[in-house]
Order: C-alpha cells, then structure tokens, then sequence
C-alpha cells in the first residue's frame, strides 16, 4: 500500500475514534454496540486496515449515527487543517 493511502486510512480511523469517544463509547462497547469483532474494530480505528471494505466503513458510519461521506470528509480534513472562511 502507497504512503497516501496508509495515511488517509489512518486519519480515517483517528476520525472514527474521536466521533466514538464523542458519543461516549468505549472501543469495546462500540464494537458491541455495532455486532463487529473487537479486535476487527481495533485494527480499523487505529488505522491498520488496509483491507477495509466499504461495507464495513458503511457499518460503522452508522453506528455513529454519520454517513460514509462524513467520515471521509473529516479524515480529509485532518489533511488539510481547518477550513478558514
């Protein structure tokens, strides 16, 4: 896997963790409160998934009660910095 691609999955995964932690859930209890294996869950939040399937990212996207597009966006903006308007 590119270093652009390693890098996107993990800021997706810091994205992910901060909606989780925002929400009040405990990696584990959100791995349970999805029905997804915990360490499955683990290897995505903390960026080592670099087989994540879109249906998986779907899964979890609504768990936290976000689309796809949302997580997305907020890796994507971890990229560029804050948008200043």
């Amino acid at each position: 896997m590119n270093t652009g691609a390693s890098t996107f999955v993990a800021r997706l995964g810091r994205a992910i963790r901060t909606r989780r932690k925002s929400l009040g859930f405990t990696e584990e209890g959100f791995a349970d409160h999805i029905g997804m294996n915990r360490t499955r869950y683990g290897i995505i939040e903390r960026g080592k998934a670099h087989g994540l399937r879109i249906l998986a990212l779907d899964h979890i996207a609504r768990g936290l009660g976000l689309e796809v597009a949302d997580l997305v966006r907020k890796a994507e903006v971890r990229r560029r910095g804050p948008q200043r308007r």
